[in-house]
C-alpha cells in the first residue's frame, strides 16, 4: 500500500488525494486497505498538502484528512525526502536568489521548499479550506525556504 513510484515517490493514496473524481470514496477504500496518513512523497509533500494544492481541491477531503490526522501535522513543511530532491531544491533556490534564471520551473521548485498546506490553499484563494486549516491550528507565519510566509 505504501509503495512509492520511482519517479515522484507518489503512492496510490497521494494520487487519490490529488487527482480525479470521487476522491473521498477512493480515500476511504485506501484507508480500509491500510494506507498510512503519515507518508510523505519524495518532495516532502504530505497528503494534506496535496489535497490543498490542486486546482479542484475538495473541502470535504481536507476536512476528512484534518479529522483523521494529528493537529500537529497541519503545519508540516515540505522538506525534501531524497537526495535528488534536496539537490533540485538547492540548485533552484540559489539560481532564483542570485537571479541567474527566469525559468518558471526553477521558481516553482525553489518556492515549494518549506511550504505548508495553508500556503497552497491561500495561494489558490480557497477561503473555505483556509478557514478549515486555521481552525485546526495552521500557522500563517511559517515561512518557506525563500523566507516567504502565507501573505507574501
Amino acid at each position: 500500500m505504501e509503495r512509492k513510484s520511482k519517479v515522484a515517490g507518489a503512492t496510490a493514496f497521494s494520487s487519490a488525494v490529488y487527482l480525479g473524481q470521487n476522491k473521498l470514496d477512493t480515500i476511504h477504500r485506501l484507508l480500509k486497505a491500510g494506507a498510512d496518513l503519515k507518508t510523505l512523497n519524495n518532495s516532502g509533500a504530505s497528503y494534506l498538502t496535496l489535497a490543498c494544492s490542486n486546482v479542484d481541491s475538495d473541502p470535504k477531503v481536507v476536512r476528512f484528512l484534518l479529522e483523521k490526522m494529528e493537529d500537529s501535522r497541519v503545519n508540516l513543511r515540505m522538506i525534501s525526502q531524497t537526495e535528488l530532491w534536496r539537490v533540485r531544491r538547492f540548485v533552484c533556490k540559489w539560481a532564483v536568489r542570485l537571479r541567474l534564471t527566469r525559468s518558471t520551473l526553477f521558481h516553482r521548485v525553489a518556492e515549494t521548499g518549506g511550504l505548508t498546506a495553508l500556503h497552497y490553499a491561500a495561494r489558490r484563494g480557497d477561503m473555505e479550506i483556509v478557514e478549515l486549516l486555521l481552525e485546526h491550528g495552521a500557522n500563517p507565519s511559517i515561512k518557506n525556504d525563500l523566507g516567504r510566509d502565507v501573505l507574501s
